[in-house]
């Protein structure tokens, strides 16, 4: 008898919980566009996305996350909220000789909803964030007539992003 329970217990209380584990590869759309890699268990996954544009422009980015799965708004929609680290740099033709390629390397959190079906996941995330050191824009050596358009950048930013992933191994 408690073996015909279990039985029945153990699928329901798996539903409750997204199956899948082990590594997921896709890309996202949004600020930056991206191509994703991520590493799953239960209740953790850990995220390395590397994108080519924002909607500044052209430019470099990469971010690194640790996630934890804090709500399930359905038994394929898990909630997942972290934080992690970015390195991002903006490439864009340079307005003086003295202007440094501007570098930024920041923290960030993160708060995701995913829908899982099958091996897919989709997935929109939601990442505010600040940068804890940026290059000097310029060196000056123009002196007032130095043009340094970045230097007048806030240092937070908001990444944003609407995403595929398919698991490859389970």
């Amino acid at each position: 008898m408690k073996l015909v329970l279990a039985a029945l217990l153990v699928p329901a209380l798996a539903s409750a919980e997204p199956a899948h584990e082990g590594l997921a590869v896709g890309a996202e759309v949004g600020d930056p566009a991206s191509i994703t890699g991520a590493w799953f268990t239960r209740t953790l996954d850990v995220a390395l996305a590397v994108g080519s544009g924002t909607l500044a422009g052209p430019g470099f980015q990469t971010h690194l996350d640790a996630q934890l799965i804090v709500a399930h708004l359905g038994p394929d929609i898990p909630v997942r909220a972290g934080l992690g680290a970015r390195i991002y740099n903006q490439h864009y033709t340079l307005m003086s000789r003295d202007e440094i390629p501007d570098w930024h390397y920041g923290a960030r959190a993160s708060l995701a909803v995913a829908y899982q079906h099958g091996s897919m996941e989709l997935y929109a995330e939601l990442a505010p964030g600040v940068d804890l050191y940026r290059t000097q824009s310029c060196n000056l050596a123009d002196g007032a007539a130095s043009i340094c358009p970045h230097a007048q950048s806030k240092p937070v930013f908001l990444d944003f992003g609407i995403g595929a992933r398919w698991f490859i191994s389970h």
